[in-house]
């Protein structure tokens, strides 16, 4: 089963949202990874796309930051909380319900691999940010451990499947016929923490919908795919996003659309 990402979380965003509630630190070293590519500053206008349950908010800690969530699922969207610079949207990812030239910054963080014709969602990022607005989208790069877990062990032991399309080339190709400027490609590698291995298949569980799974099973293809440890009597979980930063040109003469591509490391794709 090929559901989208709407799909997928109108059936299981309760036990994904358990899952961040549970643990609600479990992945403090990803939400670091993705701010430390784009850091945030006082006065910016923020959007976060898929938002999920708004977890990204939690990590914003300037207070007159204006941050909107855009959701897909009404699940997820009911999750977000609202106050007087924390704002939602339930729109579609391909037409973003949000005004031409209004963002600073753009978050999305392992949305995009339910989503698989991602160039018009490419296409309205450009829209939405303003001349030199910067956006990072993080997701699985094709061929990783990652992808294997998902992809195999995952779409085993959930009985919705899991078939994500990962980052590739494609993506960089379709984010360049926008007209973003692809600034960077980091691939960052960091863990999960848990207070204890049974906590961690829990939590896994929750999040990837595990129902065909027991506890023994989840903890075995952790550990087959993704490998964890156990230092300072906490369980670390491995795991790793590509982090791509792109920016909208500052004008928009064609000079300005030329490509700047700054590879990180290694060739990821």
């Amino acid at each position: 089963m090929n559901l989208s990402y709407q799909g997928i979380f109108e059936q299981r965003g309760k036990l994904y949202q358990q899952a961040m509630n549970r643990c609600p630190h479990a992945r403090d070293e990803e939400f670091a990874n993705l701010l430390k590519q784009l850091p945030a500053n006082r006065s910016q206008v923020i959007a976060d796309l898929p938002a999920g349950g708004g977890y990204l908010s939690h990590y914003l800690s300037e207070q007159d930051i204006s941050y909107t969530a855009i959701e897909t699922s009404q699940t997820f969207f009911d999750f977000c909380h609202e106050s007087d610079s924390h704002h939602k949207v339930l729109c579609p990812l391909n037409k973003i319900s949000l005004a031409d030239q209004s963002q600073d910054l753009l978050y999305s963080l392992a949305g995009m691999h339910h989503t698989f014709d991602r160039f018009p969602v490419y296409r309205e990022i450009y829209r939405v940010l303003r001349p030199g607005g910067k956006a990072v989208i993080a997701d699985v790069p094709e061929g990783c451990k990652v992808d294997k877990f998902l992809n195999k062990f995952v779409d085993k032991f959930n009985s919705l499947g899991h078939q994500g399309m990962f980052l590739n080339r494609q993506d960089l190709q379709a984010m360049e016929a926008t007209g973003l400027i692809i600034q960077s490609q980091v691939k960052e590698d960091y863990y999960w923490h848990f207070d204890s291995i049974e906590d961690m298949a829990n939590y896994c569980q929750l999040l990837f919908g595990l129902d065909l799974a027991n506890l023994d099973e989840i903890v075995s293809g952790i550990d087959k795919y993704l490998g964890y440890r156990l230092i300072d009597g906490e369980i670390l979980m491995n795991w790793s996003l590509l982090f791509i930063t792109v920016q909208r040109p500052k004008a928009s003469n064609s000079s300005d659309k030329v490509t700047r591509f700054k590879t990180f490391g290694h060739d990821h794709f």
